[in-house]
């Protein structure tokens, strides 16, 4: 990080530097990223929103990733192995076991499972749509917000990692389902693809609309990864007794200032309608992650879960991807590839 972002990402907020890689004490792995993650998440990071690493310029980049050990001198460590952890966004990461925890994702108090990889399934699977994404969308929809059967469930940043997944969850167990994306092109793979009954290009057309024509007694459960003006619009038409989940609120982490404006306005709809506002935690369900993780395999292998990856080629292009996932260029889990396979 060359400076602490104020308002949208930009390229001055990054710096890329080349030093040479240490030689490997006792006890230490070298590991070489071979796949980088891109997450709206790291930008609310490097402002320090979430408590997850102190930031300041200068540090590295925090991003999960998955690589390849090309050197150990642990025994623990196996040459050769594919491992995952939080690496950061640079080409080699150095772990004696415990500075990088491999295939956990420590996260306050808590150290969540990443799956293990499987000679099977793509390289990037254990930190995509096996990775904490994809739990987030699971728990939300099966513990936090579970679907009515016949009722509508809308989710908004639904061409994204956890929206997308969400909302065929939530199809799965009987809900009609709305999602809010923005491009044609995203709408088109939800209804085509993902099974979502509606998809509404916010951009092309004014959401408060199409959900009153779509929801006419109002939106029942609303799964919201954006806040803004799209969870405004959902406010103003809740149904008698709705849920609203609290996921991300993609539209306000590029605020300027220590802090972005989060609340909506037009909050006391939720008094009004007799809702429900709650939010939903991944890190609550670490323990189940393995159970569920299988489960979301057997989807996939019965094509009942469709999923895509958006992969941009090189290192360098790291601050280029984050920019763009604001700007809405990414479908589903988004990665940089970072050395070839």
């Amino acid at each position: 990080m060359a400076q602490l972002p104020a308002g949208m990402l930009k390229a001055a907020d990054f710096r890329l530097i080349e030093e040479a890689v240490p030689p490997l004490k006792e006890g230490q792995a070298l590991i070489e990223v071979l796949y980088t993650l891109i997450d709206p998440i790291i930008r609310g990071w490097m402002v320090n929103w979430f408590g997850f690493v102190p930031m300041a310029p200068g540090a590295l980049i925090p991003a999960m990733g998955v690589g390849r050990v090309v050197d150990s001198r642990s025994p623990g460590i196996a040459a050769g192995s594919i491992v995952s952890g939080m690496y950061g966004w640079q080409n080699y990461a150095i772990t004696d076991g415990q500075t990088i925890l491999l295939d956990q994702l420590p996260y306050g108090d808590q150290v969540m499972p990443i799956r293990g990889h499987d000679p099977e399934l793509p390289l990037t699977y254990p930190i995509g749509i096996l990775g904490v994404s994809t739990m987030t969308a699971y728990f939300g929809v099966k513990r936090d917000a579970p679907p009515i059967p016949g009722r509508n469930y809308v989710v908004s940043g639904a061409g994204g990692s956890v929206g997308s997944i969400a909302g065929q969850i939530a199809k799965m167990d009987g809900a009609t389902v709305i999602g809010l994306a923005g491009t044609d092109d995203k709408c088109a793979w939800l209804t085509s693809e993902c099974n979502f009954d509606h998809a509404i290009n916010y951009r092309a057309s004014d959401p408060a609309t199409e959900l009153k024509r779509l929801c006419p007694g109002g939106v029942d459960i609303f799964f919201d990864n954006v806040g803004g003006p799209i969870l405004e619009s959902v406010l103003d038409n809740l149904s008698l007794g709705a849920t609203v989940l609290l996921c991300g609120a993609t539209a306000v982490y590029n605020a300027s200032g220590d802090k972005p404006n989060w609340g909506p306005k037009n909050y006391f709809n939720i008094c009004l309608q007799r809702a429900v506002m709650k939010g939903t935690y991944c890190v609550d369900y670490h323990a189940e992650y393995p159970a569920a993780q299988e489960e979301v395999v057997g989807w996939i292998r019965q094509g009942r879960l469709m999923h895509r990856e958006t992969i941009v080629e090189g290192l360098e292009n790291c601050p280029a991807a984050l920019i763009g996932l604001f700007r809405g260029d990414g479908v589903g889990k988004s990665f940089v590839r970072v050395s070839p396979e």
